[in-house]
């Protein structure tokens, strides 16, 4: 069964960013680490254990393949034209663990055996775990709290003036 062939469940938006939000409290209250931005590298590595493999053959030699993560190995991969941009860089990986935390058990309860347990993003039309891993990106990278700070400064700072 392929990963189209799989039926996800729809998400609210609302679920996808409480996913985020308690993958980022979960991160901060075990690792005591609660730096901007957020640490997606170290979140994918160290936290959840996957190796991150920078490629530029194969799939990932056309840039239309910007990431994948293959569940069965621990593995996220990302093409090289990403890692140069920062942004870039950091949402194929929040991406790619949104995938791990909103997909990768219905993955693994229904792929097939000969299947190597994986999903890989590339840009063009998107499914809708596609959406729902960008959505889970830009809550874990943009977390809730931390951008209402930030609207709270700027508006302590219009109204002193």
């Amino acid at each position: 069964m392929s990963t189209e062939e799989i039926i996800y469940p729809e998400l609210s938006a609302e679920t996808i960013e409480s996913q985020a939000e308690k993958l980022l409290r979960e991160f901060r209250e075990d690792t005591k680490r609660n730096e901007l931005p957020v640490p997606v590298e170290v979140i994918a590595e160290q936290y959840l254990g996957y190796e991150i493999e920078i490629l530029d053959d194969e799939l990932f030699s056309d840039p239309d393949y910007l990431g994948g993560i293959i569940f069965d190995k621990n593995l996220i991969q990302v093409n090289a034209a990403v890692e140069r941009h920062e942004g870039r860089y950091s949402f194929t990986l929040a991406h790619e663990i949104g995938h791990h935390v909103l997909h990768r058990d219905i993955y693994l309860k229904n792929k097939d055996v000969d299947t190597d347990g994986g999903m890989c993003r590339e840009t063009g039309e998107k499914p809708v775990i596609e959406k729902q891993a960008d959505r889970f990106a830009a809550a874990l990278l943009m977390p809730s709290a931390a951008v209402a700070d930030v609207i709270d400064s700027i508006d302590d700072a219009v109204d002193t003036k």
